[in-house]
């Protein structure tokens, strides 16, 4: 959660800037994916060793990826760390057991928890807040594939005499609305399973997520109020 709200920081600062949506876009789908991950683990219709063994899944898929990285540039993953063997000898220690393969990838059951997809894991995050598809649209976004980002083109110009539309980047303000509304699902929904999980109030939770959820909620009501006063679109100066 500190790493969404580190994002969601940045984010703001960008906001200052006037520019088209594809910044926003890009931070808040790592955002989702973050959060994503948090509110997977905290489910509350868990246990306490389900939840474990999800963190260690987790824990696992990294390292073993990391590893591979690390063998890729030459370096040798045990020198540097052994990261996946070191997450294999805490769950022994945790006494969990081994983990297995599951639909034919390895690493991804850990007794009855199987280690789901970053797609999914958003994908029930952002249900939960009705906030439907913001994911696969800003993986458009993040990838610079086609349907991601002509989205966010607006018409700019002319040919002559033809009269051929020309298309450039533009400031959607809708789109930069939506954004700030994904972000704001990013930091609002795993603080809200934190809080009923620990039961936590305000003070636990800390001054600083406080200050940037009204912060976030202003910037939000601003955008929908500039985004009533504005064209669809206006190409960028």
């Amino acid at each position: 959660m500190n790493y969404a709200l580190e994002l969601a920081r940045s984010f703001n600062l960008i906001l200052d800037q006037k520019r088209t949506s594809i910044s926003l876009e890009v931070m808040a789908r790592t955002a989702l994916e973050a959060s994503g991950c948090a509110w997977w683990l905290l489910d509350p219709d868990i246990g306490a060793r389900q939840r474990v063994c999800r963190l260690q899944l987790l824990r696992i898929s990294r390292a073993v990826n990391l590893s591979k990285s690390i063998a890729s540039s030459g370096a040798d993953p045990i020198e540097v760390g052994g990261e996946p063997e070191l997450v294999r000898k805490y769950s022994r220690k945790l006494c969990l057991k081994e983990f297995e393969t599951h639909d034919r990838k390895k690493n991804r059951k850990c007794e009855t928890e199987v280690l789901t997809s970053y797609t999914s894991r958003v994908a029930a995050l952002t249900n939960a807040a009705h906030f439907h598809c913001s994911y696969e649209i800003y993986s458009g976004s993040a990838h610079a594939e086609v349907f991601g980002i002509f989205r966010i083109y607006g018409p700019f110009a002319s040919t002559y005499p033809e009269r051929q539309t020309v298309f450039m980047l533009a400031r959607k303000p809708r789109a930069v609305l939506a954004a700030s509304q994904a972000m704001l699902v990013a930091l609002i929904q795993p603080m809200t399973r934190a809080t009923i999980l620990f039961g936590w109030d305000s003070k636990t939770i800390g001054r600083d997520v406080d200050e940037l959820i009204v912060l976030a909620n202003d910037t939000a009501v601003f955008l929908d109020e500039f985004c009533k006063s504005l064209p669809e679109s206006a190409p960028l100066s």
